[in-house]
């Protein structure tokens, strides 16, 4: 890793000119009896964070990742098996290292750290993730969902003669676009009697988008040098679906 920081005379002021990282792993590949190189990232990063006020600290980051030496599917007709759209390793013996893919994007936090008995955080991400394979266009990745938002947020209240009763309550939210799937031709499976996948189309429609709330309740009882606490923590997926009628997870 190469990585340059100046800080300059405001010493809430600091930035990352240019992280630059070169990222390469093996993996055993027990069908091979093998060793097989896992993709290689060569990334570029610009960050800047900035203390504008007590307590308050706001972070961004630029980012471009090239990667290559991904591995694909040699057998593969429909461009779709490449390990960037894979949560595991392909589970096939005719691979290759001759894929390859990009993403790029924009970070961006807020945060107020703890005081005043509360808290809160705020980061937004928005980016693209994309793959390509010898003989087919360049695509986007199954995972990309293009943006990705998160809230965090606290607060204790505190009570009795001494503040020795504190009860917390907590959230965090979550809100994404939805991954990418090989869309499929309705009327086409009906006369085939199954699924028939579009795959000059494949993953260039998001599915819906995923939320998530969770909800947090905590007390403690502070007494001298003992501290007890219980809490209790729900969370809710309302609309976590991510099925549509003219698609099928591949």
């Amino acid at each position: 890793m190469i990585a340059s920081q100046y800080c300059g005379y405001a010493k809430n002021f600091c930035l990352d000119y240019v992280k630059y990282i070169i990222h390469n792993l093996l993996f055993f590949n027990g069908a091979h009896e093998s060793l097989r190189l896992l993709p290689i990232y060569l990334s570029a990063s610009f960050n800047c964070n900035w203390n504008f006020a007590e307590d308050f600290r706001l972070k961004t980051e630029v980012y471009y990742q090239y990667i290559y030496n991904v591995p694909i599917d040699l057998s593969d007709t429909n461009g779709i098996k490449t390990s960037l759209n894979y949560r595991t390793r392909i589970d096939n013996s005719n691979l290759t290292n001759d894929g390859l893919g990009r993403n790029y994007g924009v970070e961006l936090t807020l945060e107020k750290f703890f005081s005043n008995n509360c808290y809160s955080l705020f980061t937004s991400s928005l980016f693209q993730s994309k793959y390509s394979m010898p003989g087919f266009e360049e695509r986007n990745t199954h995972f990309n969902s293009n943006f990705i938002n998160n809230i965090v947020a606290g607060k204790e209240f505190e009570f009795g003669n001494n503040n020795q009763h504190v009860v917390g309550v907590n959230l965090r939210t979550t809100r994404r676009g939805g991954y990418r799937n090989v869309p499929y031709n309705l009327e086409e499976s009906i006369k085939e009697d199954g699924p028939v996948y579009n795959y000059e189309n494949s993953y260039e429609e998001r599915l819906s988008d995923y939320y998530r709330i969770d909800l947090g309740l905590n007390y403690s009882y502070n007494k001298s040098d003992k501290v007890w606490k219980e809490g209790v923590n729900r969370h809710s997926e309302p609309y976590r679906s991510q099925k549509r009628k003219s698609s099928i997870l591949r």
